[in-house]
């Protein structure tokens, strides 16, 4: 049944987990309170988040100079707390991006875009109108139909043959004075996106409304609090952690609904039997007539109570100095079910089980002032920081001599003298473009993926995607790496062409030489989170860092638009802003460890391509660029060159 399910992983889980002990001795505070019981089952708690607002707008105002990450586990959990702190003054941004139509003057310019397609939209018109927009087009009585006509057609020209980016980028200029600092960054990442959208246009403006309504953009500069999911905290640390979230269900789904039912027979293979979602009582009845829906229900919610475990976790160690988790609280029989929360309270409240009120410490470690200490520099937000020194993404738009409708598209490979293509253990998208008309040798080895094969039988370049996308889930090497049924299904989409046998055969040999690879000190050294942060330290006591991985960008440079792909970034960040940045990239080119020419000469082919890296790293999260470090990781020779 499902309390055995839930006992054999928990116990699986606890047996698999290595006990952590802290880098540094350093101060702290832990607590475990109450805020508001809840109302109803809803996931959506309004007073217990206006409880966890209020919560942290006392931890910033005891240390404002202190990052504080709010963790839930649910996305609508980050735009209600966005919306309570932002009431209570409380300067926040949400993680992984805001959406660009939380500003009034974003909103006034789609409401004019959209009017260019739909010259009869009242409401479109009434809000140009009755807007800063208005003065700017000309366009004030939202009942003048035949001028909303006029504008709509001078509109439409004018995108199609200037381009979006140039036409919003005179608007933004035109709305300046009627705009505050966060209407200006919106407006500025709205012609951005402009810029983007003339990459590849379409004829109805009604598009380009529709993805910018959508599109998430940074807040422009670090805020001291920043809500976001447990998952998306991965990776991240912050001075004080706040967990308001922790009443949801750990195996909520059992009353049906979710995702359909998988059955593996192997836990690492491939699904066998698929069944509609099925509640407990629906699967009891039908278990008789179809084994595997039992198996298939114990299989998904053991991987629920997992997961809850692990989120549990990861939520729990973000905190470097406190860690302040809130509870519901409970005034008759505490609850059933299994919760995080109910989880904390029998591990750390003498007194589980018993009622309790809103305002209680059930738990309480540590000092209270442990942020009393000298040294450390104020995080300002938005209003009250300039661009000089804050993390705004700098995306500098110039004016072209030329119609820039249609920019050209470069990649970061392009800045080389060698343009004769790519490593031969890289993946596809790494390969340099091809030849242009000045150059009319191709090298078809390289282009048609014929350049390299290993003893599977399968190309380099495959065998290079598969390395790329198992380090892609590589966080830190204390954190472990892929476990094997990941890595065959991420080698099975990087190679789907691959039959069972040979797929097994690469998984199996290049698995071994990775493991191998990342032994090497030299590698080991670059990815080990102690490590690291044992370097950083010495030049920015105190330092956290944050690793993104596969992480995209674009750049405008000149007539053309720079697009690429990081492998590997490590920010460093104190006081909660960006001070320092680490590229890494890897390289599985056949290079022996003692052919220093060879390694020369592949250096000297991706050097150029790293110095464009380091031009978006610095323009993105306004570091000064001699503070990006970049290094090429050569698997095959266990060897990492730094890129000056």
């Amino acid at each position: 049944d499902g309390e055995s399910v839930d006992r054999e992983t928990a116990g699986a889980w606890r047996t698999a987990f290595r006990p952590h002990e802290p880098a540094r001795d350093l101060p702290g505070h832990v607590t475990l309170c109450t805020g508001p019981e809840l109302a109803g089952r809803k996931a959506s708690q309004p007073l217990l988040m206006r409880h966890a607002a209020q919560r942290i707008r006392e931890l910033h105002q005891a240390a404002p100079d202190r990052s504080i990450g709010v963790l839930v586990q649910r996305t609508d959990a980050v735009a209600r707390l966005i919306l309570e702190l932002r009431e209570l003054g409380v300067p926040a941004s949400e993680e992984g991006g805001t959406r660009l139509v939380d500003s009034a003057a974003v909103v006034s310019v789609l409401a004019l875009l959209r009017l260019a397609d739909h010259p009869g939209n009242r409401l479109a018109r009434y809000h140009v109108a009755g807007t800063p927009v208005g003065p700017v087009v000309g366009y004030g009585d939202p009942l003048d139909v035949a001028g909303a006509h006029r504008l709509a057609e001078d509109l439409r020209s004018r995108l199609l043959h200037r381009g979006y980016g140039p036409t919003l980028a005179r608007l933004r200029d035109a709305l300046a004075p009627a705009c505050d600092a966060r209407d200006a960054l919106r407006l500025g990442q709205l012609v951005e996106l402009g810029y983007r959208h003339d990459q590849r246009p379409s004829l109805r403006v009604d598009d380009f409304v529709h993805t910018a309504s959508r599109v998430r953009v940074e807040s422009g500069g670090t805020s001291p609090v920043r809500v976001m999911t447990l998952w998306g905290a991965k990776g991240l640390e912050f001075d004080v952690v706040v967990l308001p979230q922790l009443y949801l269900g750990m195996t909520d789904g059992d009353r049906g609904g979710g995702p359909p039912l998988g059955y593996r027979p192997d836990p690492a293979g491939q699904v066998t039997h698929a069944f509609p979602p099925a509640s407990r009582k629906s699967m009891t009845l039908l278990a008789p007539f179809a084994p595997e829906l039992h198996k298939a229900w114990e299989q998904q919610r053991a991987g629920r109570i997992r997961d809850a475990l692990s989120g549990l976790y990861v939520a729990m160690t973000r905190a470097r100095h406190a860690l302040h988790m809130i509870v519901p609280a409970e005034p008759g029989k505490a609850r059933e079910g299994k919760t995080p929360a109910l989880l904390l309270r029998w591990s750390l409240d003498p007194q589980a089980g018993t009622p309790t009120l809103e305002g209680e410490c059930l738990f309480e470690a540590g000092d209270p002032d442990w942020h009393r200490e000298e040294g450390r520099q104020p995080v300002r937000d938005d209003a009250g920081a300039s661009a000089e020194d804050t993390g705004v993404a700098r995306i500098h738009l110039r004016p072209l001599a030329r119609r820039t409708r249609m920019l050209p598209r470069r990649r970061p490979s392009d800045h080389g003298p060698d343009r004769d293509g790519s490593g031969e253990g890289e993946a596809p998208e790494e390969r340099a473009p091809a030849p242009d008309t000045e150059s009319a040798t191709v090298d078809l080895n390289r282009l048609l993926g014929l350049e390299g094969w290993d003893r599977t039988g399968v190309p380099a370049t495959v065998r290079g995607s598969v390395v790329h996308a198992w380090l892609e889930e590589l966080e830190w090497l204390e954190d472990g790496l892929p476990d094997p049924g990941l890595r065959l299904r991420l080698a099975r989409r990087e190679a789907p062409e691959l039959d069972k046998d040979r797929l097994t055969a690469l998984v199996t040999e290049t698995w071994e030489w990775l493991q191998d690879r990342l032994t090497i000190p030299d590698i080991e050294s670059r990815l080990a989170r102690q490590a690291v942060l044992d370097a950083v330290s010495r030049d920015h006591p105190g330092a956290i860092l944050r690793v993104e991985r596969e992480l995209p960008f674009y750049r405008r440079e000149g007539d053309a638009l720079v697009e690429g792909i990081i492998d590997r970034l490590v920010i460093v960040e104190t006081a909660g802003r960006a001070v320092a940045a680490h590229v890494l990239d890897y390289k599985t080119d056949r290079v022996h460890p003692d052919d220093d020419g060879r390694l020369a000469e592949r250096t000297a082919l991706y050097a150029p391509q790293l110095r464009a890296y380091r031009e978006a790293v610095a323009e993105s999260y306004g570091i000064a660029t001699e503070a990006v470090r970049l290094t090429l990781l050569f698997l095959e020779a266990g060897k990492a060159v730094e890129v000056g």
